[in-house]
């Protein structure tokens, strides 16, 4: 069954004397059944211009003491 996540965001902005804004912004994202097991990024998008990128990862991490030895949900899986 897939479900809906809904993220309400209200911003306030304090003016001078009786002015002031308050916007809302209502946004709906669907919950998508996915525990990148399969080794996807499960409908998520890497942005373009960032300077970061998603990666997936399985096994102990390459130095000591920096992450986990195996993923905490199949212990054989993807983090």
């Amino acid at each position: 069954m897939l479900g809906l996540v809904i993220a309400l965001v209200i911003v306030g902005e304090q003016g001078q004397g009786l002015s002031q804004s308050v916007s809302a912004n209502i946004s709906v994202f669907p919950i998508l059944p996915c525990d990148f097991e399969e080794g996807t990024t499960c409908q998520w998008v890497q942005g373009v211009g960032d300077n970061f990128d998603w990666t997936l990862h399985s096994g102990g991490t390459p130095s000591g003491f920096t992450g986990p030895s195996y993923d905490h949900t199949k212990g054989n899986g993807q983090y």
